[in-house]
């Protein structure tokens, strides 16, 4: 397959999120790095999406250190990022077909690799339980009850360490209001707000609220104000003191 489609949300992901925490841009880039390989060997005939390369040949092709290299792909696999699969013994990436299926099953090499995949499952005993149906990104599982929204949230908001809370004092706060706005927002897009408002404050001269989470989740003009649309950076980091001030006041957000 010569291209896919990049991952552009992929720092919201949760689980990508705590591999950069871990280790940085080397894993975040081996992270894309592989999916490259991977991708660049899928073919109709080849629909099963497995690194061919070995941990020597990574390790050789970026300068590290091999041992290092084996420990960002045990994190990755922990995280359900990748797969080992003992057959083959190779990484796997599923995702990548679930990603493609979502976003280029209308291309005819697309279409034959996925038809072909499943195919394969009919033969090969490790692979007749995957459903590609149920082979979703971080970014869409289906969180169900109210806890596990906020906690999934709560997670990517203690990554940022604006403000760190546990849990268990965070539910004392949650209220109807809350839940609301998380069901009207949605969780990526609370993310993206959540990051951006991050941004703001590491950039910003003159912006320095840092909301507890309940307050950033309940508040009425905060995940508004830093949704991308709404172009944050433009609004709290490119203006003077004068110009700023009046932003937050005309948006009700200057306390």
């Amino acid at each position: 397959m010569k291209w896919f489609q990049h991952f552009s949300d992929a720092r919201y992901d949760t689980k990508v999120a705590r591999l950069l925490k871990k280790h940085n841009l080397k894993g975040y880039g081996l992270y894309f790095l592989t999916i490259e390989f991977i991708s660049s060997q899928l073919l109709p005939e080849k629909p099963i999406p497995d690194l061919e390369e070995t941990i020597e040949d990574i390790a050789e092709f970026t300068g590290e250190d091999p041992e290092y290299i084996k420990e960002i792909y045990d994190y990755c696999i922990e995280q359900q990022l990748f797969e080992y699969n003992e057959r083959l013994k190779r990484i796997t990436c599923l995702k990548l077909l679930h990603h493609l299926d979502n976003t280029m099953s209308q291309n005819p090499e697309i279409k034959k690799i996925l038809n072909n995949f499943k195919k394969l499952q009919e033969t090969c005993s490790d692979l007749k339980q995957i459903r590609l149906d149920h082979i979703t990104l971080d970014k869409n599982k289906d969180i169900n009850s109210k806890n596990e929204k906020i906690e999934n949230l709560l997670e990517y908001w203690n990554l940022l360490k604006i403000r760190t809370h546990n849990i268990d004092v965070v539910l004392k706060y949650i209220s109807k209001r809350h839940i609301e706005n998380i069901e009207f927002w949605g969780i990526e897009k609370i993310k993206e707000a959540m990051g951006l408002y991050k941004e703001v404050l590491d950039k910003s001269n003159f912006f320095h609220y840092k909301w507890s989470f309940w307050d950033f989740i309940g508040r009425k003009n905060s995940i508004p104000n830093f949704v991308p649309e709404a172009d944050p950076i433009g609004n709290f980091c490119d203006k003077d003191k004068v110009a700023v001030d009046k932003y937050l006041k005309e948006k009700g957000i200057n306390k």
